[in-house]
């Protein structure tokens, strides 16, 4: 079977193949292909996910490097999610935008946690203020388009020097 691939803009894909992220952490917000994919690049992977059925697929796969954890209101004052913050050298942003908007993710992480290491947001062309927000925090963002895995436009940024 082959690897899946995560619904990341391929040009993303293709610029974080090159990156050395061996001895780092990666907390994702969003589980999916994306931490199967990752699983092989990262230290350790921490995943926050509000659909049952993605943590059950991905906690049935037993990865040893991911924890997977429910993400809701209630998980951002838990002191187990702050201490995976800290310990964050990357962090994506793919969830269900639908049900936890990107926007307030991002603005946790940045006015309650002061978290300024990497951040990769996924589909900010769908997902406008967390995208603005973010471009207003990051001294330097890259933007990676136009296509993924499902053909749908898309752009994945990464955002770097935090302001």
């Amino acid at each position: 079977m082959l690897d899946p691939i995560p619904l990341l803009a391929f040009s993303f894909l293709e610029w974080f193949k090159k990156q050395d992220t061996k001895n780092f952490n990666l907390v994702e917000f969003g589980c999916g292909n994306s931490t199967i994919y990752f699983s092989k690049f990262f230290k350790k992977i921490t995943s926050y996910e509000d659909d049952p059925k993605y943590i059950e697929y991905i906690k049935n796969l037993s990865i040893a490097n991911v924890e997977i954890l429910p993400f809701n209101f209630k998980t951002i004052s838990d002191s187990k999610f702050k201490k995976s913050i800290e310990e964050a050298h990357y962090i994506l942003i793919d969830n269900n935008y639908k049900n936890i908007s990107r926007e307030v993710i991002a603005k946790n992480l940045i006015e309650i946690y002061d978290y300024k290491n990497l951040l990769i947001l996924d589909n900010g062309n769908w997902n406008h203020e967390a995208y603005f927000y973010l471009k207003q925090k990051y001294k330097n963002s890259y933007d990676f388009g136009w296509r993924n895995i499902k053909n749908d436009e898309t752009i994945t940024t990464v955002f770097v020097d935090r302001i």
